[in-house]
């Protein structure tokens, strides 16, 4: 029989075994958010919410539970206007609901900002 260990690293090392433990089962079966992360390019067709839906409902399927928003840019600077127009007023009503379709879906969503 050996004596419990005792000083000052003993509760470091436990928390460490404990830590490594979890760091070991979170890469066996990573957390969602950890999954595939495409980038949703909003260019071309019009947006709209049913077709918005469609797409989170494929990307959903495919077990897709991530996903950023991105559009089209060129080397100076200048945007793709789309339908509705980037960054007006339509858009942020269009990428909010969007959100909370994310969120009722249980998937995360974020935008790239150049």
């Amino acid at each position: 029989m050996t004596a419990p260990e005792r000083g000052p690293h003993s509760e470091i090392k436990k928390f460490t075994k404990v830590a490594n433990a979890r760091l070991l089962e979170a890469f066996r079966d990573p957390p969602l958010k950890y999954g595939p992360t495409p980038f949703w390019w909003w260019v071309g067709d019009r947006l709209y919410k049913d077709r918005i839906a469609w797409q989170l409902d494929q990307l959903r399927s495919k077990g897709i539970w991530n996903t950023i928003v991105s559009y089209s840019h060129q080397n100076d600077g200048h945007t793709s206007v789309g339908d509705p127009p980037i960054y007006s007023d339509a858009w942020w009503e269009l990428f909010e609901w969007t959100v909370k379709q994310c969120k009722s879906r249980g998937m995360q969503i974020s935008i790239q900002d150049y």
